[in-house]
């Protein structure tokens, strides 16, 4: 569900950020922020209430939040600006696979391989 000013501008990169904090919101909370449609839909689109944020939430996931369920799809930052939020920075540090070793891919080969039709 995207924002109501969104939906009247029309979907685009904005609307993708509102939709990534409402996936934030669904992966710390293990379902999504609203359970029924209909209720999804008036409380975006009738009233300036936010989906509740998850009570584990760290503070600067809770700023994150804020950015991205701004009601004013102008008022949101860019990919790029969130991507140096504080919130994503110590996610992407401590996930971020390390470079080191032998990248090129590898082919296992299981099974009859034998092309012979004999």
């Amino acid at each position: 569900i995207n924002s109501s000013e969104g939906m009247s501008e029309g979907y685009g990169r904005k609307a993708d950020i509102w939709s990534l904090g409402l996936m934030v919101i669904e992966m710390m909370d293990g379902k999504p922020p609203y359970s029924n449609p209909g209720v999804a839909i008036y409380k975006v689109c009738m009233t300036e209430e936010l989906p509740p944020f998850p009570p584990t939430l760290s503070p600067d996931g809770c700023a994150f939040l804020g950015l991205c369920l701004k009601r004013n799809p102008l008022e949101r930052p860019d990919a790029h600006e969130l991507r140096r939020h504080s919130f994503c920075d110590d996610y992407i540090h401590s996930t971020r696979p390390s470079c080191r070793g032998d990248s090129s891919p590898h082919h296992h080969h299981h099974g009859n391989n034998n092309n012979n039709n004999n």
